[in-house]
């Protein structure tokens, strides 16, 4: 029997219980009481507890062959003995009970509590593993003063540097920009130092070597960056004043040679400056990187709508407008975006908005914009209906913010007054007047941010609207909303990134916008879709027929002039021309401006019919055939074959025309030249 035992591991040998005596005997006996008072369960657990009984000690000598009185006794004591040692046993091993003077845990805690240790003591190893390379060295005399004299490297961990921490973080360790950390603690995976490490790594910072030093050295070190922290602001205090005279200048120049977007790119060494100039990216400057960060931070600080304070690693959104500083001559406000880049980059995109005149605006309308009049005639009937919502797609940059500023405004001078338009955007842009334009109130992270916008829808909606005009809906929530004011008798305008007019219910389709709204032409009310082509200067544009007869490739491919051959036909190749990129004193290579190509849905019964069955095709046919639609890429070939637009830049938009519309596109090009 006992045979049985030791093999299914219930019974040890007695070679084995021979070793307990051995001099590892504490460990060892340890191990068998566990196995002991764990058996009976086993026991139990198979069903054995009967067959066996419970195993007592087994008396020996005399003591085993007397029945009477004293072999009783002893095996009393004996059972005794063993209840204790095992109590014992589990008082001894139980972290708790010891705190509890001793009291034993509840049954079955033990186990946990094991495991519990086990899982510490693993993490623990982890960590020691992902950080075998800090095991820090005691810095030698000529390290330390090195450390305290050095001015090139950066204290990162100041509290306010770029890894801010607290002052308990500082009693324990220090970071340098050179990647070398200092530490005052014994335990070099003690939870702040882990932190501190963390935090270098999500900013790209390689930490290359730590160093002990006495604590005193730490402190001295942090009192010496903060002072000259001190400095350098008292210093820069009279430098912003430079730094807003060069970004000023830098925008000014810009905007000069038509430029609508600054784009400042700050990596390790240096910051490239680029300029959007008639949609085309071209590079303007460079600077250092230490001077591009304090340029950074400068411009944030002069901006009138933006977050409580920078943040070098965060996303950020700001403007600056011409009501707290003197802006360059024709520029209305800068729209910023901060954004964070890898190995502690920063990016800043500038959008220059043009100052608006106010006599202008008050006469102009969409017409100036560059739509067709058959498009014209749509976006005006979108502003005569009652309520409903009127949304506009577009990428970024499309002249979206322009299209709303231009329709609301002419709604207000139509209606004399007489409507009460309200704005929400993120920030604002252009001024409209007769609208309160509510900002949305800035927060430090995305989601407040969000919580924030839609809290400022609510109160637009209760704050006795007739028009409403949402910047962009972002979310379902945002959504939501917007179409809650257009059920509730307000007219809704908003935008949307969506490739094309019908493709924008395809996309609050996916932000979950029900279908019986999408599908309500009584609700949506009008669908536009844009971009914007560069057009031709007047003065220097080249006819293509020109360039053709060079028979230069680098001129213009002769791929593409098949496409035109093929699309347009010969007999109208001399109502083509090209871009001049050598330019003239009237322009800047061969381009002045840039002009919407857009479509417009003012959807009817029929066309929701198919929206409603998931027909996106039959409702794209039947806007084309029976509701006089024109495509974005007919759109464009409208204005190639009137001279505007250089044929290069769109042959892509061009090959998407259906061949058998191009008579449509030579009639209604031919009646609006």
């Amino acid at each position: 029997m006992n045979d049985i035992l030791e093999k299914i591991g219930l019974r040890t040998s007695k070679k084995s219980a021979g070793k307990a005596r051995s001099p590892r005997k504490q460990e060892n006996a340890a191990s068998s009481r566990h196995q002991e008072t764990t058996r009976p369960g086993i026991l139990r657990m198979l069903g054995l507890e009967k067959m066996f009984g419970k195993p007592t000690g087994k008396p020996s000598g005399k003591a085993a062959s007397k029945g009477g009185k004293s072999g009783k006794k002893t095996s009393a004591s004996g059972s005794s003995g063993n209840k204790n040692r095992k109590q014992a046993s589990r008082n001894s091993e139980s972290p708790s009970a010891k705190a509890d003077g001793g009291n034993p845990e509840p049954r079955g805690t033990g186990r946990k509590a094991i495991g519990s240790s086990r899982e510490k003591a693993a993490a623990k190893e982890q960590q020691r593993k992902r950080y075998r390379h800090a095991t820090a060295v005691d810095a030698n005399n000529v390290q330390i003063k090195d450390f305290l004299t050095n001015r090139e490297r950066e204290v990162m961990t100041l509290s306010e540097g770029r890894i801010p921490t607290s002052e308990e973080h500082r009693k324990k360790a220090l970071l340098f920009s050179d990647g070398i950390l200092l530490i005052a603690t014994p335990d070099y995976l003690d939870p702040m130092l882990v932190e501190i490490r963390n935090r270098a790594e999500q900013r790209s910072i390689r930490i290359r070597q730590e160093f002990r030093v006495p604590s005193e050295i730490l402190q001295k070190i942090y009192m010496r960056a903060e002072a000259a922290r001190t400095r350098g602001r008292e210093r820069r205090g009279s430098d912003d004043a430079k730094m807003r005279r060069d970004f000023f200048n830098l925008v000014e120049e810009a905007f000069n040679n038509g430029g609508t977007d600054i784009h400042l790119v700050k990596e390790r060494f240096e910051a490239i400056v680029r300029v959007r100039s008639n949609g085309v990216m071209e590079d303007f400057k460079s600077i250092p990187a230490s001077q591009a960060d304090e340029l950074l931070s400068a411009i944030f600080y002069m901006s009138d709508v933006s977050d409580p304070s920078y943040q070098p690693y965060k996303s950020q959104q700001a403007r600056i407008s011409s009501s707290d500083v003197t802006l360059p001559e024709g520029v209305g406000s800068i729209r910023l975006q901060f954004n964070p880049l890898a190995n502690s980059g920063r990016e800043l995109i500038a959008r220059i908005l043009p100052e608006q005149d106010v006599d202008e605006d008050q006469d102009s309308d969409i017409d100036v914009l560059g739509y067709s009049q058959r498009q014209i005639r749509d976006i005006k009937a979108m502003r005569k209906k009652k309520y409903g919502i009127v949304i506009i797609s577009g990428p970024t940059g499309s002249g979206k913010s322009t299209t709303l500023q231009k329709a609301l405004t002419a709604l207000i001078r139509e209606t004399r007054g007489e409507l009460a338009v309200r704005t929400i955007e993120d920030p604002p842009e252009y001024n409209i007047p007769g609208a309160p334009q509510v900002p949305v109130t800035a927060s430090d992270d995305s989601g407040s941010r969000e919580e924030a916008f839609e809290a400022t829808i609510r109160d637009a909606l209760r704050s006795d609207p007739d028009v409403i005009m949402i910047g962009e809906v972002r979310d379902a929530k945002s959504a939501t909303l917007a179409f809650r004011g257009a059920m509730t008798g307000h007219q809704v305008w908003t935008s949307i990134h969506a490739n094309d007019a019908i493709s924008i219910l395809n996309r609050l389709r996916d932000i979950e916008v029900p279908d019986y709204l999408l599908s309500d032409y009584t609700l949506v009310t009008g669908l536009v879709a844009q971009r914007l082509v560069r057009m031709l200067c007047p003065h220097c544009k080249i006819p293509i027929q020109d360039a053709m007869a060079y028979e230069d490739a680098r001129v213009i491919d002769p791929e593409t002039v098949e496409t035109v051959k093929e699309k347009i036909g010969k007999e109208h190749l001399d109502q083509l021309y090209l871009a001049n990129h050598n330019g003239c004193e009237h322009c800047r290579r061969g381009t002045s401006g840039r002009s919407v190509i857009s479509e417009t849905i003012t959807p009817d019964r029929h066309f929701m019919q198919y929206i409603s069955e998931g027909d996106k095709i039959g409702a794209y046919e039947h806007w084309l055939n029976h509701m006089g639609g024109m495509t974005m890429a007919e759109h464009t070939m409208m204005k190639v074959l009137q001279g505007n637009v250089d044929i290069r830049t769109v042959e892509a938009e061009l090959r998407e025309v259906d061949k058998e519309r191009i008579p449509l596109v030579l009639e209604e090009a031919e009646t609006e030249s």
